[in-house]
Order: C-alpha cells, then structure tokens, then sequence
C-alpha cells in the first residue's frame, strides 16, 4: 500500500495525542506530535527571553533552533527536553507563540517533509487544515472543558505539581478561545473529520471507535489497490515486481526463534526420560538425571514457606487471568461483535488457551512424579506446569499492558512489578523442594518457547492492523 496520513487535530486535553499514539502502535507506523515541536520551540524562548513578536529576534532564534520529534522523544537543539515541556508556562508560551506565521511555517515545512517519506498520524490543532490538507484520514477529537481540567489536574496530581482544577479550567477555556480565534492556523474542525468525543468514553472505546474508521479506510485502499492491478494490461505484468513476502524479516527471526526453544523443550524432555535415569523418587519412582536432580534436592529440601509462597502467586496469576478474561467479556457484551473487542485481549485470552492446554496434557502426560507425596498421592511433576502458567501470565501481562492505554509510568511500574513476580515465583518454586530441578528447566524452556509464540503473534497481528 502506498504512503498514507492521518490527521488528528483537537483542543488540549482532549485525549488526541494518547489515540494517536496507540493507532500508530496498532498500524506500526510513526506518530508525530506536533505540539512537543511547538512546546520545545516555546521552552527555547522561555529560556532565552526571546520577544516572539519581534520580528528580527524571532528570525535569529529560529534560524539557530533544531526541532525534532524521535521515537517518542521531543528535542531541541539536540536535547531531550521531553520532561520539560509540559508545565502549564510552556503550554501558554506554546499557544501564544504558535500563531506567529514564522514559527508556523518553519515547523509545519518540517512536518510535511515527514508526510512525504512515510505513513504517519499525527497530532496538533492545524493538521487536517494547513500541514496535510490532503490527508487520506482526518479526525477532530474534542472533550467537554470541565472533563479535561480533571484530566490535567489529576496528571499533576500525579506528578506532585499543586493544581487548582477550577483554575485548570479557566486556563483550559481561555487556550481554547486563543486557539480557535487566531489569525494564523485557527484551531479549525474540517466538514470531513470524523468527530471523537471522549467526554463519556473510556480510552478503549475511543481508540475502537477510531480504529474502526482506519481499518475501513486501509481495507477499501487495498481493494482499490487490487482492482487496479487486475486493471493493467496483462502486457506490463512482466514487469511489475514480484509481490513482497507476508512475513517482514522480524516475523521470520521470531518465528525461528520460537521454533528453536520449542525444539529446545522437546530435546530436553527426551533426555530427561533417556539420560541417567534411577527411582530416587517416592514409592519407587524414577526420573532422569538422577545424580543432578538428587544432588539440587540435598541442597534444597523441602521447604513448607516456600511452597506456601509459590502457590498464593499461582492464585494470583489464575486471579490476572480472570481480571484479563472478565474485561474481554464485558467488552463483547458491550460491543455485540468479537471484531470490536481489543485485539490484544482476544490475543491474550488465545495464548491463555494454549497455556492451559499445556498444562492439562503434562498432568495426563507423565515424564516423572514430585520427589515428595501430597496427600499420600504420587502426582506429575514434568514440566513444573504451576511455574510455566505464572511465568506465563506475568511476563505476557508486561507486553499486554504496554500496548494498552495506560500511563507510561505504570507500564513502568507494572513492569518491574510483574518481572520482580516472576523472579521470586522461580526462585520458591526451585527452593520449596516440591518439584526435581529437571522439571523447573523444563517448565521455563516450555514457558519461553509459548511466550515467544506469544509475542510473535502479536507482533504480527500489530503490524497488520
């Protein structure tokens, strides 16, 4: 498919750059934000106390001024001043200064330059009416003013900054009457934009409802694409070029890669029931790598805290699963169509499928029994399935809530959280003495091979989208 935009334009606080951000996550294309340019352009004449209505100056300034947006980071003159650009001083420098014409037009020059390279969305107030008037998608993503101060107050809450909401929303108001009635590049909703109002709507049904108008757009630009290729004469064809591959090279190396620990599983699960096999086991019982696994058991004997700590984080990884599944549900049930609940969870409650599915045929499957009896009860031990499902559940969480809508800072707290999870689930199930320490290698190869399964699933189903 040939290069495609998407404007998103819209008053502050409105939510537009967090959507924008996530359709660019779901489509795997680059997202523009537009006003870190303008806020890091104002951060600059903060600093140097330029008088943006001074002609000269203003000209000095911007010819000695670099503004880029990388990666989700905005810099100036070379420095990561993303941190810096969000105080309520840049935000009133930033629509004050972004309706003179000369710093219009120097960052609107760079934001088309980016258009005419590559698909991109992106975000601001002029998009749709000065930088690409000829976008193929446009939205006006828009939020009553009381809504969005509460937005703006609680991210400051959160930041420990001191914020008065009412005041909030009188700044909020006064941006706003700036924004919509400047000379230059007026906050503008074009009669073609699809009107977003996330007033009453929580983040995943505003980010559906915009997906729904993107995939629609992409799906129809492929027919077109593909009538217009059964169109050519058939006397061209030889020189059209072969159509490309459906897997891009990092679909292949996962795919690889996830077939490698799958085989790495099965070479391992053979030697364990071919290479030194002995009953050292309860009633008679035998398992491989005797001398290893009866040497691991000496060093770490039953340990009743440990198993007792094991099994309460099974109990939460099965909770996550429910809380996982239960927000599926209520979106299909609120949505009447399994095509409008989030991609993501549909993946995730697919892979919990083959999780479960892993572990049912191992408790019927058995390699070899616990080295110690529950209840009297010879039970299977290979692969330790409570640490594959724990191990399974935290880390897919930590992609799953990467891709969701939440706040950098608990996808980082979230992640550190889940990871430090994992550590101490391994750590009690090895040392709790329950299980050899063949079937913990044996439960994490398996717990790597479907998580790699996992990731590249949804890598895939990304891109696509």
């Amino acid at each position: 498919m040939s290069i495609y935009r998407i404007a998103v334009d819209g008053p502050a606080g409105s939510g537009k750059s967090t959507l924008a951000k996530l359709a660019a996550q779901r489509l795997g294309i680059d997202y523009i934000d537009t006003g870190a340019m303008y806020r890091a352009l104002a951060l600059k004449i903060l600093r140097t106390g330029t008088d943006y209505n001074d002609p000269e100056a203003l000209a000095a300034l911007l010819a000695a001024t670099d503004v880029d947006y990388s990666g989700g980071k905005t810099f100036l003159d070379g420095e990561d001043v993303s941190g810096l650009i969000r105080t309520q001083e840049v935000s009133e420098m930033a629509s004050a200064s972004s309706a003179v014409q000369a710093v219009r037009d120097k960052l609107v020059a760079l934001q088309q330059a980016m258009g005419k390279r590559k698909s991109l969305i992106m975000d601001g107030r002029d998009i749709a009416t000065k930088v690409f008037p000829d976008a193929e998608l446009k939205f006006y993503v828009t939020a009553r003013s009381d809504v969005r101060a509460q937005r703006r107050a609680e991210d400051m809450k959160a930041a420990g900054q001191p914020c008065d909401p009412v005041q909030i929303q009188q700044e909020i108001e006064a941006r706003d009457y700036r924004d919509m009635h400047r000379e230059v590049s007026p906050l503008t909703r074009v009669p073609e934009a699809v009107l977003i109002d996330t007033s009453d709507s929580t983040l995943d049904e505003s980010l559906a409802e915009m997906m729904g108008h993107i995939n629609n757009y992409l799906e129809n630009a492929e027919k077109k694409d593909v009538l217009a290729e059964k169109a050519e004469p058939a006397a061209t064809e030889e020189k059209k070029p072969a159509p490309g591959p459906k897997a891009s090279g990092a679909d292949k190396r996962n795919i690889v890669i996830t077939a490698f620990l799958f085989l790495c599983f099965i070479v391992f699960t053979v030697l364990v029931c071919k290479v030194d096999v002995a009953a050292i086991g309860p009633q008679g019982s035998s398992v491989g790598f005797s001398t290893l696994n009866a040497g691991a058991l000496e060093l770490m004997p039953y340990n009743a805290a440990y198993y007792r700590i094991s099994k309460y984080l099974g109990y939460l990884a099965l909770a996550m699963c429910g809380f996982f599944a239960a927000t599926g549900l209520l979106q299909l049930i609120r949505r009447k169509s399994l095509r409008k609940v989030d991609p993501q969870l549909v993946m995730l409650g697919i892979f919990y499928a083959a999780v479960i599915a892993f572990y049912v045929m191992f408790d019927k499957v058995v390699v070899n029994y616990r080295p110690i009896l529950e209840d009297g009860v010879l039970e299977s031990s290979y692969p330790s399935s409570h640490t594959m499902l724990a191990v399974c559940v935290f880390v897919s969480a930590i992609t799953h809530i990467a891709l969701s809508g939440v706040s950098d800072g608990f996808k980082k707290l979230s992640k550190v959280v889940l990871i430090l999870l994992t550590i101490v689930m391994v750590f009690c199930r090895m040392a709790s003495g329950v299980h050899w320490l063949t079937d913990i290698i044996g439960g994490l190869l398996l717990s790597a091979a479907l998580l790699m399964m996992y990731r590249t699933a949804v890598d895939h189903v990304t891109k696509k989208r």
